[in-house]
């Protein structure tokens, strides 16, 4: 997408007993969730005539979430938060 000075922060806490390997998956899997639905959703837009519609960015970090979500579910380790 080519965007410069472009940055994507979160916190991810509070996952049970096995939070350091959730927050683990998550570093490194819900920034490139992000970057793909992102590419996916606004890879055609022209930022320098434009921004683009917010609710096209949320729908896009909304996907990146649920798929990031979906892969915690999917790991052996207890996630559930007791």
């Amino acid at each position: 997408m080519g965007l410069k000075h472009c940055h994507f922060f979160s916190v991810c806490d509070g996952h049970g007993q096995n939070g350091r390997e959730v927050s683990g998956l998550l570093k490194h899997r819900l920034p490139f969730h992000v970057e793909n639905q992102m590419k996916r959703v606004l890879g055609t837009h022209d930022f320098t005539k434009e921004y683009p519609a917010s609710q096209k960015v949320f729908d896009a970090l909304l996907e990146a979430f649920v798929i990031s979500n979906d892969e915690v579910k999917g790991m052996q380790q207890d996630t559930r938060y007791r």
